[in-house]
């Protein structure tokens, strides 16, 4: 039974890291630049420092690494674009219970 337990546990630790991969770089091969609405009434180079605070102005290889750096060491999945100044985590948080208690229902 320890086997199995151990087999699973593995196999989904796998399929995280594959759909986190995967949804990471599907993502950043998006047409457009995730900021550009946020930042298009601004100077070009409070646009330069917005994608430096953020991490867009380095490669999509080095950016994928920083962040699974980041999820493994810390459980931190970075800071919302969209949501100015909060944590991803904190949202993520906020919204588990909503989440929830619509399954429980459905």
């Amino acid at each position: 039974m320890l086997k199995f337990i151990a087999k699973r546990t593995l196999y989904s630790l796998i399929t995280l890291f594959l759909i986190i991969t995967a949804t990471f770089f599907l993502l950043a091969g998006a047409p457009g630049d995730p900021i550009a609405a946020k930042v298009e009434q601004m100077p070009e180079k409070a646009q330069e420092v917005i994608r430096a605070k953020y991490g867009l102005d380095r490669s999509v290889v080095e950016r994928y690494f920083v962040y699974m750096k980041n999820l493994i060491t810390t459980g931190d999945f970075g800071e919302s674009i969209v949501y100015t100044g909060k944590s991803a985590n904190d949202i993520i948080k906020e919204n588990t219970l909503i989440s929830a208690k619509i399954g429980i229902i459905a």
